[in-house]
This record gives structure tokens, C-alpha cells and sequence, in this order.
């Protein structure tokens, strides 16, 4: 089934910017669990887990990855897209 994995880029003072994949899977993500990416240095917990039922999709959300400013937070968001992440 199609899962859609997302992730908030925050930075200080507030302000998210968020970046997704979609991918095929053969199982269901329960909060708690750690996921692996090419993207991370190391596997990043689950958050949440939604299945929509029109859609037919499973809708993960992972832990926050902090960012320390601005120019920080851009340049993950592109590290992200290098690893085939969707961005704004």
C-alpha cells in the first residue's frame, strides 16, 4: 500500500517547513518505531500513523528535525530533496 512519510524542518522562534516521500510498503508503521533513510545518519522515530480511507493511504508522521536558523533550515530542505523528498 502507497505511505506517505512526513517530516517538519523547524527552526528557532518558530516557523516549520514540511518535506515528504511516498513509497510502497508491506506493513503498517506503529508509533514508536524507528524508520532508516538514506537522507539520515541515523533512523528516526515514528510519530504517528493515519490511514485514510478514501485515499487508501497511510499517512506517517516522524519526529522533527531541528533546524538552527533559517539558512540552516533551506539548506536541509534541499538535502532532503537530493534524497528524492518532496519540498515546498
Amino acid at each position: 500500500m502507497k505511505a506517505v512519510f512526513n517530516v517538519g524542518i523547524t527552526k528557532p522562534g518558530g516557523g516549520i517547513e514540511f518535506a515528504s516521500k511516498e513509497t510502497e510498503i508491506d506493513f503498517v508503521p506503529v508509533a514508536g518505531m524507528q524508520v532508516e533513510d538514506s537522507v539520515w545518519k541515523d533512523s528516526v522515530k515514528v510519530v504517528s500513523v493515519c490511514y485514510g480511507i478514501e485515499s487508501k493511504n497511510l499517512f506517517i508522521t516522524l519526529e522533527n528535525h531541528g533546524a538552527e536558523n533559517l539558512e540552516d533550515q533551506e539548506s536541509l530542505l534541499s538535502m532532503y530533496r537530493d534524497h528524492g523528498w518532496k519540498t515546498p
